[in-house]
C-alpha cells in the first residue's frame, strides 16, 4: 500500500470513527462527534448531523448539531435552522440563527427578522442581529480575506464539475450567455445538490464583489 492509500485509509478510518460517535446512545459522545466532524471539515456527514438535528431531543447536542451545521456551511440545513429560530429552546434558537448568518444566503434575511420580531430572549435577538449584520456584511467592518474567501466558488470533489466551473469563470452573462446555460445543465446533471450550492454563490458573488470595494464594510 501506498502512502496515497494509506493516507486515504486512515481518513476513511477517521470519518468512520466520527460517524459512529455521531450515531452514540450517549449524548455526550454525540457532542464530541459533533465537535470532531465540524473543526475537521468533515463535510460528508453533513447529511448525517443535519438528520440527528432534525431527531435530536438533548437541547444541547442539538444547538451543537446547529453549530456543526453553520461551520459545514450546509446549505441543504437551510430549512431546517429556520424550524430551529422556533424551538423551545433558547441555545437551539441562538446556534441556528448564528449558523444561517455562516452560510449566509440572503434569503435568511426574511424569516430572520420576522424571528427577532417575535423573539422574547434578548440573547437570542443579539443573535439573530449578528447573523443580519454577516448575511449584509453591514454595519460591522469586515476583513478582505474572509470576503476574498466567499468569493472563491463553492468546492466539490468531482474534478469534471470544477473545471467546468473554472471555465464559467471566464465567460461574459451578455456574450456567452447560451454557453453558460449549457455548462450550468451539465454541473446539474453530475450533481444537483452542488448545482444548487453553486447557484446560490452566484447570486451573492455581486453583492460581496460591491461589498470588497467599500472601505467602509471591509479592511
Amino acid at each position: 500500500m501506498n502512502d496515497q492509500s494509506l493516507r486515504r485509509a486512515k481518513q476513511t478510518l477517521s470519518v468512520e470513527q466520527v460517524r459512529a460517535k455521531i450515531k452514540s446512545s450517549n449524548a455526550r459522545t454525540r457532542r464530541s462527534g459533533l465537535f470532531e466532524a465540524a473543526n475537521h471539515n468533515l463535510k460528508e456527514l453533513s447529511h448525517e448531523i443535519l438528520v440527528l438535528f432534525r431527531n435530536e431531543n438533548d437541547s444541547p447536542v442539538k444547538s451543537v448539531c446547529a453549530w456543526a451545521l453553520g461551520r459545514l456551511r450546509y446549505i441543504a440545513a437551510f430549512d431546517d435552522l429556520v424550524q430551529g429560530l422556533r424551538d423551545r429552546h433558547r441555545s437551539v434558537r441562538i446556534w441556528s440563527a448564528w449558523a444561517l448568518g455562516e452560510i449566509g444566503l440572503d434569503r435568511a434575511t426574511r424569516p430572520l427578522i420576522a424571528a427577532r420580531e417575535k423573539e422574547p430572549a434578548a440573547d437570542v435577538r443579539r443573535a439573530i442581529g449578528g447573523a443580519l449584520r454577516k448575511i449584509r456584511l453591514e454595519p460591522t467592518r469586515v476583513h478582505r480575506k474572509q470576503v476574498l474567501k466567499q468569493l472563491q466558488p463553492p468546492v466539490c470533489e468531482d474534478r469534471v464539475i470544477m473545471t467546468i466551473v473554472g471555465k464559467l469563470e471566464s465567460l461574459t452573462p451578455v456574450e456567452d450567455r447560451d454557453e453558460i446555460v449549457a455548462l450550468r445543465e451539465q454541473i446539474l446533471a453530475r450533481d444537483p445538490l452542488y448545482f444548487q450550492r453553486y447557484m446560490e454563490w452566484t447570486e451573492r458573488k455581486p453583492i460581496l464583489e460591491k461589498a470588497l470595494a467599500n472601505k467602509r464594510k471591509v479592511f
